[in-house]
């Protein structure tokens, strides 16, 4: 049965996240409670398929954590467009420029911990994001698969992969290519790890959030859900709390 051997092959994933990588959520967790009680803040990007999402605003979720997720997108044709040869005097690259730019007028500040990601750490925006965010002083914690990054080359024209720029790189412990099991009669692996993988090392991540903040004296400000009685009114609160404290 297809489906038992996918539940299967995810607590194998589950048991080598807490047997290999949960010192280093752990640490991650202090990281982000230092940063919050220093008066820094904690963002994700976009991370894999969707779980930026599922992160933010959840009811028994952090407050603390922020969505970073620059959206536009300038291309010659929108701003400037001339048919003659005139290459540049200084090679630039646009995504760069636009990860610099977004990083620049946003709120991320020095000592800020951003949450990044790519499974295959070779995708070029999530590359130029980081690098922005590393030439402005902000702490990365990135997720990825480091089993399918050592197979790939990078998609950005340094040649680099996302976890050069991290100061702690947690590994998601999925396959090459991300599927996780054959199937006779397919001519391809089926059935992805890396969304379960991204999603509960998050939730470890502000597990371990919680954890270190508490053991500092400090409570952080949690999300209800919405959908109980008297959840908006306490959300609005902690959101007041928050704006005050910052965690």
């Amino acid at each position: 049965m297809l489906s038992l051997r996918y539940l299967n092959r995810v607590r194998q994933l589950l048991d080598e996240l807490e047997a290999t990588e949960l010192d280093k959520i752990n640490q991650a967790g202090e990281m982000v409670a230092e940063s919050l009680a220093n008066g820094g803040c904690f963002f994700i990007t976009p991370i894999g398929h969707g779980t930026m999402p599922e992160l933010l605003h959840r009811g028994g979720g952090l407050l603390a954590l922020r969505g970073f997720n620059p959206t536009w997108n300038l291309t010659a044709g929108d701003i400037a467009q001339c048919r003659r040869n005139r290459p540049r005097a200084e090679a630039l690259d646009p995504t760069d420029e636009m990860a610099r730019a977004a990083v620049r007028a946003s709120e991320l500040r020095p000592g800020d911990v951003v949450l990044v990601g790519s499974v295959s750490g070779r995708t070029a925006s999530a590359v130029s994001m980081a690098q922005a965010l590393k030439e402005n002083g902000v702490k990365l914690i990135a997720l990825v698969a480091l089993d399918y990054a050592r197979e790939v080359k990078s998609a950005h024209h340094s040649g680099k992969l996302l976890h050069d720029f991290a100061d702690l790189v947690i590994d998601m412990r999925v396959p090459f290519g991300d599927a996780s099991l054959e199937v006779e009669g397919l001519q391809a692996a089926v059935l992805p790890l890396s969304g379960v993988s991204q999603a509960t090392i998050c939730w470890m991540i502000c597990a371990a959030v919680i954890d270190a903040l508490m053991a500092r004296g400090l409570t952080p400000s949690v999300y209800l859900s919405a959908n109980r009685e008297g959840g908006p009114e306490f959300n609005a609160e902690q959101e007041k709390r928050f704006a005050e404290l910052g965690y």
